[in-house]
């Protein structure tokens, strides 16, 4: 008898450490061709994903039971379609809405995604398996203990997919072969009515206790301790706007709006990150820093970005075919205010402010735009231009947008 729990043991942490290694990556290219993260569609697709393959592969464990399948998978897919968004909005409420350090947004997530994979579960064989409801105090640990790894060790890197594999794997089976406690495990399990022995409720709050400490000393230990350096002069983040080349993962965008810097990797949104010294700045929404580098002359030529235990240097996009043509004179800014018509992309709306002048199209960000000749801007944040072009009265009525090999007519509008 004990020869065959270990080996059920063994398989049921071989296949959670599978499900969540493979799920992660199905997930991960559902979610590319859904539009790429933080799409809600593409979000959605990989908690769906992800959760049928990691609930695929632990229906065998839980099969011995005569826990069907199709309910099974089906409730954990559904569930975690919804769970896995969810629990990112609520990561984005903590740190940005309410300003908690990262952590506990991070943790939140985390414990999220654990509820709504493992409460469906817990309902499909609640009445198979005694003491059913310890099921979701081991799903959320799972969950915390791979983001550890994924801080650690990067995501997906395989001690994540082990971490999550031990803990519901041995979860799982020592579920399954666990005899009922007289009385039987609780109301949910075969004896309708039956209340929850003392001993269960122990072992429940024993569990809990210990999941709530150990994230509380590990996250602990990971409190970012970067504050604003408020001594930092925002008339120095000129220097830092442009785009930067992250590899594979896209290229991030940097502008400046005001007193504030923002940051845009590709497919993600807009994020402020905030100065902790000179020519460093750190993220509130995730562990992240990025130093940005300067060469002989002074000039930003990159940045050493910093997360997950990571470093990559990527490079500053070379822009210098366009410089900023310091001649021009501001006051012939107002001749470019006004609205653009760009067809299906929306309407760009051009404005001054303090000898500065900006673009913004429908549904996008305002951006500052510099001139490299007399009528003629770039953006830094994007390969684009913009000529302006004149009447023969002299003033602007159209303009020529040149962007990725392609050239636009926008007309002004009246």
């Amino acid at each position: 008898m004990g020869t065959s729990r270990l080996k059920v043991a063994g398989i049921g942490v071989l296949l959670s450490t599978i499900a969540m290694f493979l799920g992660y990556e199905l997930g991960s290219e559902t979610a590319r061709l859904l539009g790429g993260e933080p799409g809600i569609w593409a979000r959605m697709g990989k908690g769906f994903v992800l959760g049928a393959v990691i609930a695929g592969l632990q229906w065998p464990i839980v099969r011995a039971v005569g826990v069907l399948p199709i309910r099974f998978i089906v409730a954990s897919a559904v569930c975690f379609a919804v769970g896995y968004p969810f629990g990112q909005t609520v990561q984005g409420m903590l740190v940005l809405d309410w300003s908690l350090n990262w952590v506990w947004g991070y943790g939140a997530a985390l414990a999220t995604f654990g509820l709504f994979l493992g409460t469906p579960q817990w309902w499909v064989f609640r009445r198979h398996i005694p003491r059913a409801s310890l099921w979701l105090l081991l799903s959320v640990l799972g969950w915390i203990l791979t983001g550890a790894a994924w801080i650690h060790f990067g995501v997906n890197s395989g001690e994540d997919a082990i971490a999550y594999g031990i803990v519901t794997g041995l979860g799982l089976a020592w579920l399954v072969h666990s005899r009922p406690l007289p009385p039987l495990a609780d109301s949910s399990s075969h004896t309708p009515g039956a209340r929850v022995p003392s001993r269960d409720a122990l072992i429940a709050f024993g569990l809990g206790a210990a999941i709530i400490a150990s994230s509380v000393a590990f996250f602990g230990r990971h409190l970012t301790s970067f504050t604003v350096d408020k001594t930092v002069d925002p008339a120095v983040y000129d220097d830092y706007v442009g785009r930067y080349d992250y590899g594979s993962e896209g290229v991030m965008a940097v502008t400046r709006e005001g007193g504030q810097l923002f940051t845009k990797l590709t497919g993600q949104r807009w994020t402020e990150i905030f100065p902790h010294a000179k020519d460093e700045f750190f993220w509130k929404e995730v562990d992240a820093q990025i130093t940005f580098v300067r060469d002989d002359q002074g000039k930003v030529s990159g940045g050493i970005h910093r997360q997950d235990g990571q470093t990559l240097n990527v490079p500053k996009i070379d822009i210098s075919e366009f410089t900023v043509d310091k001649t021009v004179d501001p006051a012939v800014y107002d001749d470019y205010v006004g609205r653009y018509d760009y067809g299906n992309e929306g309407v760009m709306t051009a404005t001054t402010e303090g000898g500065r002048l900006f673009a913004q199209l429908t549904g996008q960000r305002r951006f500052e735009i510099f001139p490299y000749a007399k009528d003629e801007f770039f953006w830094k944040v994007v390969d684009a231009q913009i000529t302006f072009v004149r009447d023969g009265q002299g003033k602007v009525s159209v303009g020529i947008h040149h962007q990725d090999g392609q050239t636009q007519k926008v007309t002004k509008l009246k």
